[in-house]
């Protein structure tokens, strides 16, 4: 019996197109997560009031 490989978990159980879509949102998760600790941002300081 041969092993089938998958692209990511979410191609295991969803048809291609959503599991693509799913593993690009995972993606830019982890990359907003690391730039955060990276920059050295809180909860407190991530928003700030814009007056126009």
């Amino acid at each position: 019996m041969a092993l089938k490989f998958y692209d990511t978990p979410f191609h295991v159980t969803h048809d291609n197109e959503t599991a693509s879509k799913m593993a690009m949102k995972m993606d830019l998760s982890i990359m907003l997560s690391n730039l955060i600790k990276e920059q050295g941002l809180d909860s407190s300081g991530g928003c700030r009031e814009v007056r126009y």
